[in-house]
């Protein structure tokens, strides 16, 4: 028997993804999912793979080596709760429903970015991962569209009663993405690789070392080392001695001990150490960004003002607009906003007798820059809202500091 998913004729495009996470919860089982492939088709607006129509209804179907597939589908409406085309720089579409699961939808977030992300957060219900799941795979469609990827066994890296977790799933893995072609592949027979070069998995953390990692230095050390982070002879990241208590380390390295569970990380804007735990609310543990977040969410550090930093609660695989070293930052600032409405825009802000530059990613209102109600707001492309003597404006440079 065929699936739903498969009734309509289908384009059928394997792909990479990073990530599959599986966790149960009160509301249920709670999923993410995420590629960057480029692959992925983008539906043009109004189009039969335009999420938003009825041709387009977006569908996901989970697959396991162990248990029934799992269908679930959007509804097509329209705004909050519901779905969103943001045509920008990069364009996408965005569903959100902060009350999943619920009679709504039991996914909470999906975002098509045009050739970067495909992302979805949310719920299953009947599900339970008591007894492991062994293999999985994802097929979204849009429309005529389906896109499917297949997590072998070799790329399972946690599979218990706590949770599931997938990363490095390769598009060469299937064949297409029928019923058919996923079982196998899940199964163990895997059909014959496309020419496509694998891509080797990302590790979770990047080794500790060099300036773009500051002022996080939350890369990976030794065993007994911890990343810290070293003022002189420049600003940098690396692997010091865990020695002595994390209160007794010396800053900004903090390379001290912490209790089971803890890290040592500088006291922002202290020059003191302190111990953060993964338990901790996300906003407190600036600047290694290390709490705890909703579901599908993850703790990043991010620029939210001149002379202000923060860390923020953002989806797995997007980029929260001002975040510290993330990709697409300034002056492209190819980042997302909270809130669809507003976008994520260059800002320049001035001040100080020494005439002190700040340039950062910000996220604005759709208002021109330098209204009096919005002072910082939207430039065309290729300028960026400058602040200099109490008033805003758009330029393609910083001014002269007369």
């Amino acid at each position: 028997m065929l699936s739903l998913a498969e009734i309509a004729t289908a384009v059928d495009v394997p792909i990479d993804a990073e990530l599959l996470k599986l966790r149960d919860t009160e509301s249920g089982t709670a999923v993410t999912f995420l590629s960057r492939d480029p692959d992925v088709p983008f539906p043009a607006p109004g189009s039969a793979e335009d999420p938003t129509t009825a041709s387009g209804r977006l569908s996901l179907d989970l697959f396991t080596q162990s248990r029934l597939p799992i269908h679930v589908e959007l509804p097509t409406a329209v705004g909050t709760p519901g779905w969103q085309f943001v045509d920008a720089k990069i364009d996408r579409y965005l569903f959100r429903n902060d009350g999943a699961p619920d009679a709504f939808s039991l996914l909470r977030r999906v975002l098509v970015r045009q050739g970067r992300v495909l992302q979805a957060t949310g719920f299953f219900s009947g599900l339970s991962h008591r007894t492991p799941l062994g293999a999985s795979a994802v097929r979204i469609q849009m429309g005529a569209n389906r896109v499917c990827a297949a997590f072998l066994p070799s790329e399972v890296r946690r599979d218990d009663s706590e949770r599931y977790l997938a990363r490095g799933a390769v598009a060469a893995s299937l064949g297409d993405c029928s019923d058919a072609a996923i079982a196998a592949a899940i199964q163990g027979r895997t059909p014959t690789p496309s020419p496509r070069p694998t891509p080797s998995p990302q590790p979770t953390l990047m080794p500790c070392g060099g300036s773009p990692e500051l002022p996080q230095c939350n890369g990976d050390c030794p065993a007994g080392e911890i990343c810290g982070a070293a003022l002189y002879p420049e600003p940098a990241c690396g692997c010091v001695p865990a020695s002595v208590p994390c209160e007794d380390a010396t800053w900004p390295t903090c390379g001290g001990t912490c209790p089971e569970g803890g890290i040592c990380s500088v006291k922002y804007p202290y020059a003191s150490c302190r111990c953060i735990f993964a338990s901790s609310p996300c906003g407190s543990t600036y600047p290694r960004c290390g709490g705890e977040c909703p579901a599908g969410e993850e703790c990043s550090p991010r620029v939210s003002g001149p002379l202000e930093a923060d860390c923020t609660c953002a989806p797995v695989g997007v980029t929260p607009c001002g975040q510290v070293g993330g990709v697409g930052g300034f002056p492209a600032c190819e980042q997302e906003c909270p809130d669809a409405e507003n976008s994520c825009q260059p800002l320049l802000y001035m001040s100080g007798p020494g005439c002190t530059v700040y340039e950062y990613c910000g996220c604005v209102p759709p208002v021109p820059c330098g209204q009096p109600e919005y002072p910082p707001g939207t430039c065309p492309p290729g300028l960026m809202c400058v602040a200099w003597r109490g008033y805003w404006y758009c330029s393609d440079h910083a001014p002269n500091c007369v």
